[in-house]
Order: C-alpha cells, then sequence, then structure tokens
C-alpha cells in the first residue's frame, strides 16, 4: 500500500534537533577521551582546576542529559509523524524501523563506542509507539511518570543498597570514591583492539541491560512519550500561543539550571560520595535536566518563528541542515572522536578546555557539511540506508 504524501517539514522540529545533536557531543566528548568513571566523578581524573572547572560546570550545567533530553522528546515525537504518514502501513514500517536501527545501534555500540544510544531508542520506540493515540494529557501524565521512576529506584538504592540486583552496582560506588584510580581503563583504552573490544562488549552489555532497566528505559520511554504529547499541544511546531512558549522558557531555564547548580553544590559539599550521589545528588540534574530542555526547546521554537516572520531564516539553515541528517552526523561523531582518541593516541591526554575546542571544530565541520551535502542530496547517507530498508527504494525518498 502506498504510503500518504508526505506533509510539510517544520522548520522548528529540524533546528531543534540540529541543536540537540550538535548539543549532546559536548558531553559525549568526555566520554570519547577519558574514563567512563571521570564523567560520574569529575574529581577522579585530570586537572580540576581553573579553565578546566569551569568547563566542565559549563557543560554540566548546560549541557549534561539537556540536549539528549532534547532528542528523545523530538525522537517520540518523529515516531508520532512517522505513524501519520505511514497511515496503514504505520505498523509494519514501524517495526521495519526499529528493527534497522536497533542493529545498527548493537554495531556502534560492540564494535565503536560503549555509549551508544541507538539501542535504548530502538528499544523504547517499540514500547511507546502503541501509545501514540493517547489523548495528549495523558501521554504527558505517563511521560512524567515514567521519567520520575528513576528518582524512585535511586532513592530505594541509597536507602537499601544491598537490593541492588547486579554487583556491577558496587563497581560504580567504587568509581565515585575520590582514591578511586581510573587508570586501568586508560591502559585497556590504550592497548590492542582484542582487549578494547572486550572492554566495549562489556561496557555495553551493562549499559544495555542493568542500567537500561533501572534508567535509561524510563528516561527515555518517558521523553518520548513527553514529546509525542508535546506535538499533539503545538509546542514543538510553534502552533501553540505564544505566552505558553514564553511562560515555559522563562520559568524553566533559570529554575533548570538553579536545580542541577544546586546538585554541583551538594555533591562537593559531600565530597562526590557514593552513598549520597544517587539520591539525593544525581537527582538535582535529573529533574533540572528536564526544565531546562524543556525551556530551550520553546525558546527555540520562538527563535524559528520570528526568523521565518522577519525573512531571516538563512541563519537557521545550518543548524536545519545538521537537523535532516542527525542520525549521519552523530555517527560521524563517534568516527571523527575514535579517530582522534583511539586512532591517533589521544585518549587521556585531552583537558576538558581542549575537549571544548574539538567540539567546536566538529561543529563547523557538521554545519558546513551537512549544508553542502543537503545542497546535492534530499537526505543524509546513513539516513537514506535506513529509509530505503525500512521503505524500500522507491518509497525512501517520500519516507
Amino acid at each position: 500500500m502506498e504510503t500518504s504524501p508526505l506533509p510539510p517539514r517544520f522548520l522548528s522540529l529540524d533546528v531543534l534537533r540540529g541543536v540537540a545533536i550538535l548539543g549532546i557531543l559536548l558531553m559525549n566528548i568526555q566520554s570519547f577521551s577519558m574514563p567512563e568513571d571521570a564523567i560520574t566523578n569529575p574529581t577522579i581524573y585530570g586537572n580540576f582546576q581553573g579553565i578546566n572547572y569551569y568547563a566542565w560546570l559549563s557543560s554540566h550545567l548546560l549541557a549534561e542529559m539537556k540536549f539528549i533530553s532534547i532528542f528523545s522528546i523530538l525522537f517520540g515525537a518523529g515516531l508520532a509523524l512517522q505513524a501519520q504518514r505511514a497511515g496503514a502501513d504505520a505498523w509494519k514500517i514501524h517495526t521495519k524501523r526499529m528493527i534497522i536501527l536497533l542493529g545498527l545501534g548493537l554495531a556502534h555500540a560492540y564494535l565503536l563506542w560503549d555509549g551508544d544510544i541507538l539501542v535504548p531508542y530502538a528499544l523504547c520506540g517499540i514500547v511507546v509507539f502503541p501509545l501514540r493515540r493517547l489523548p495528549r494529557w495523558l501521554l504527558l501524565f505517563l511521560g512524567l511518570a515514567a521519567f520520575a521512576v528513576p528518582i524512585v529506584l535511586n532513592a530505594g538504592l541509597s536507602i537499601y543498597p544491598d537490593m541492588a540486583p547486579f554487583p556491577l552496582l558496587r563497581g560504580l560506588n567504587a568509581s565515585l570514591r575520590p582514591d578511586f584510580s581510573p587508570y586501568a581503563e586508560l591502559a585497556t583504552r590504550r592497548g590492542n583492539w582484542r582487549n578494547l573490544f572486550i572492554h566495549r562488549a562489556h561496557a555495553s552489555f551493562y549499559f544495555e541491560t542493568f542500567i537500561f532497566l533501572i534508567w535509561t528505559f524510563w528516561r527515555c520511554a518517558g521523553c518520548m512519550l513527553i514529546g509525542m504529547a508535546l506535538l499533539k499541544l503545538g509546542v514543538l511546531t510553534g502552533q501553540a500561543k505564544r505566552w505558553i512558549l514564553v511562560l515555559i522558557g522563562a520559568i524553566g531555564l533559570p529554575l533548570g539550571l538553579a536545580v542541577s547548580a544546586a546538585g554541583v553544590c551538594y555533591n562537593t559539599a559531600h565530597h562526590w560520595n557514593a552513598a549520597d550521589f544517587f539520591f539525593p545528588g544525581s537527582t538535582f540534574n535529573y529533574i533540572g535536566s528536564l526544565l531546562t530542555a524543556l525551556a530551550y526547546m520553546a525558546l527555540i521554537v520562538l527563535l524559528t518563528h520570528w526568523t521565518t516572520a522577519t525573512q531571516a531564516t538563512r541563519w537557521l539553515r545550518p543548524l536545519e541542515a545538521v537537523g535532516r541528517t542527525a542520525l549521519s552526523n552523530y555517527l560521524t561523531q563517534t568516527f571523527i572522536c575514535i579517530t582522534i582518541f583511539d586512532v591517533l593516541g589521544y585518549y587521556g591526554n585531552v583537558s576538558r578546555s581542549q575537549q571544548l575546542l574539538i567540539v567546536l571544530a566538529i561543529w563547523l565541520v557538521q554545519l558546513l557539511g551537512s549544508t553542502l551535502w543537503l545542497r546535492r542530496f534530499r537526505q543524509g547517507p546513513f539516513e537514506w540506508c535506513w529509509r530505503t530498508l525500512a521503505y524500500g527504494p522507491k518509497k525512501a525518498m517520500n519516507a
């Protein structure tokens, strides 16, 4: 059966997606360039003073979990839009898309980088898709409820740590101690490919099982449901009343940043103690990130409509291009970073301030490269492969 004609693209959705895919690199660069435990406890590795401290602080307050939240919200909205476009074939097309995404994510996670998000997105996408037709306020409620589950779980684990079903949690507890040494991971990442593959496989399996069940699933699925609700409410497309968008931005941004900052103060005062980190230590930014992400989205939607009204949309075209080729840009970030840090051997040798310079360079490459690519092609290379496998070559261009 033929799919329904492709509806007009929303500039705001593409720009939001572009901002999100660039923004997540601010945090992913740390995972690419230094021991993973240094993200959880930034005091255990590298210079954490002066400009490096402020580089970490600004990334934590402005970016950590914020842009991935935006991307998850947009993924949920995208599922609903794809279902509208596929019509009667929605279930078949969706299933194929998620299976393909799952396969791509597994290859990405086990062969390239254990920080992959495609596998969780594919699994969560399968679960939340049947809920897309629920009323918008029910979707919003269910999304917030799912989002809150990790808070409850973290509170329980902080009170009853022996309830943790896996001993790996004790390893994470150990990494939060100030005297913890991350040099074993450094040796592995600087070693031969076989040992690196084994390390990556163990880490990927851990993140895709234990962490997925107690944290990733609830956060991602919750954000996806919120995205479906915001799409129906017109918030993501600018069809909601302007005062609503202004209110979300005016309240969400200062409140979200303040809550995240409170978490920094709390963890610093408690010396990043493991017993305090899970609850309430990590909960501050967990909550603050959603508030900040919603504020970012509202302000960006307002910006896109202002530029449209003033015919100044050309300034947003590079971000729109990155958003339209989001999957390709996400994977390209991995290729660039593993080349720099693993192939060229800079892993563990780049400070946090230097990481930001690398991020800026990659941003420039992707903004320019995406713009030039779309002048010649309609889709990114990985988008074309994904859609061709899901829809077939004849329908892929209209998917």
